[in-house]
């Protein structure tokens, strides 16, 4: 995701996404599991564009501003036990939303 329309910097890309898209795919994508790359294309000097840079500071607002109650307290969550086929949703008597081939194992590595 880029906050104008080009990877690299432009001189000519006007068309800046507005916070609120930006917040909408930051969320989008942590409601998925996934992870959020924002690029910032510097200018032909090595500067971030004033309103690239008001753009990020807007978005971090609003991320703490949205998100800070939730993960405040929050925890990675670890398990060694064998995970069944497919991925659930969020009630366990649903069924699968995705089949994989076989199960899962997760095996414990111990020094020796």
């Amino acid at each position: 995701m880029t906050i104008n329309s080009y990877w690299g910097g432009s001189h000519i890309d006007e068309d800046h996404k507005s916070t609120r898209t930006l917040l909408h795919y930051l969320m989008r994508s942590v409601a998925a599991g996934a992870n959020y790359l924002l690029n910032v294309g510097p200018t032909a000097q090595g500067q971030i564009l004033p309103i690239h840079a008001q753009r990020l500071r807007q978005v971090g607002r609003g991320w703490r501003n949205t998100a800070h109650p939730s993960t405040t307290r929050a925890r990675a969550h670890f398990s060694l036990a064998p995970l069944r086929r497919g991925i659930r949703p969020t009630k366990a008597r649903s069924p699968p939303a995705t089949k994989r081939s076989a199960p899962v194992t997760v095996r414990r590595i111990t020094s020796t």
